[in-house]
């Protein structure tokens, strides 16, 4: 018999040492690896930003609060001095300061 018609001794058309296999495995597996990190590195960095943007709105809400308070103490002070200026004009007998 020749070596050709063996059915034993045929080769496969798609055949692969241990070494192939495994190295093939390993380079399968360190890019998925590695997706698997990127993907956790950019929901990281959208947590942050989101935590950032939520810090900021908070801050700027306390600021307008603040903002708020001062303009309303201004328009008591300023309501204030307007009725002093109305005493006082009552009194001296001449005309009310407008604002």
């Amino acid at each position: 018999m020749t070596e050709s018609n063996d059915p034993s001794r045929r080769s496969r058309w798609f055949q692969f040492g241990l070494r192939t296999l495994f190295a093939l495995t390993m380079l399968a597996g360190a890019y998925f690896a590695g997706f698997a990190t990127a993907q956790k590195l950019a929901e990281k960095a959208i947590r942050d930003a989101q935590q950032r943007a939520t810090q900021e709105l908070e801050t700027a809400r306390q600021n307008a609060q603040v903002a708020e308070e001062r303009a309303a103490e201004a328009r008591a002070l300023a309501d204030e001095a307007m009725s002093w200026a109305a005493r006082d004009a009552a009194r001296a007998g001449s005309k009310v300061p407008s604002r």
